[in-house]
């Protein structure tokens, strides 16, 4: 999806798909009021502090709302260790447990503290973040179910679990707090089984729902986009 961004004079304002809830990529897609916040125009909190205040805004765990499960691999593409179209980790071979993965991405305002958050699925944890893990606004981290992953993935940071060993006829993906909240959940069907991700309509909308990720706009073919937008471009 293309956006066109705002220009701005003094006593003369020219914009095109500029107005407040419209969606954008980075800031200059926005009025010069506002920012881009999770995908999405929103007004600048005053004295530049991410939350009103004056100190600006804390690192802190996050709270229900705030992270969301961006996109799923349940079923990398094809059967064999040669089949490098399902290599999703990047690390020479294909794997049906170690290049599942779970996209996790953050829409607070504020940079989330994620020590001791859980990644569960319908029967079990299935992985639970370090110390000293921090998730900047607008960026995701991303949970390979094992292997050796290598390559940047859009910088994003990345994480190996035991197994994540998710159902390709369907399962149940939760995020939880170190107290046990529910902090995000999706579900899904038998569509997780079609060789390719579930992903965000749009990236980091959670008013969109997930779909097979050939489906979403500017994918380009793309089966899947660990650590990256729907079109590969980073976070």
């Amino acid at each position: 999806m293309r956006f066109l961004a705002c220009l701005f004079l003094p006593g003369l304002v020219l914009a095109s798909g500029c107005n407040s809830g419209d969606e954008c990529q980075n800031d200059i897609d926005c009025p010069g009021s506002e920012v881009c916040r999770g995908g999405k125009c929103q007004p600048r909190e005053p004295d530049g502090g991410l939350d009103g205040g004056e100190g600006g805004c804390d690192p802190h765990s996050p709270a229900p709302g705030e992270l969301l499960i961006n996109e799923i691999l349940a079923d990398p593409p094809g059967s064999a260790s040669s089949d490098l179209e399902g290599d999703a980790n990047g690390d020479g071979t294909r794997s049906a447990a170690g290049d599942e993965f779970v996209e996790i991405g953050s829409l607070a305002d504020c940079v989330l503290v994620l020590d001791g958050v859980t990644v569960a699925d319908s029967q079990e944890d299935k992985f639970t973040f370090p110390a000293d893990v921090e998730l900047e606004p607008g960026k995701v981290v991303v949970i390979f179910g094992g292997g050796s992953p290598l390559g940047d993935f859009g910088g994003s940071q990345v994480f190996v679990a035991s197994g994540l060993a998710l159902n390709n006829d369907g399962d149940t993906v939760e995020l939880k707090s170190p107290e046990g909240t529910r902090l995000g959940v999706e579900n899904y069907g038998t569509e997780g089984g079609d060789d390719q991700s579930l992903t965000r309509f749009v990236d980091l909308d959670a008013d969109t729902s997930l779909v097979k990720h050939t489906q979403a706009p500017d994918a380009q073919g793309l089966r899947f986009s660990p650590g990256t937008r729907i079109d590969q471009t980073p976070f």
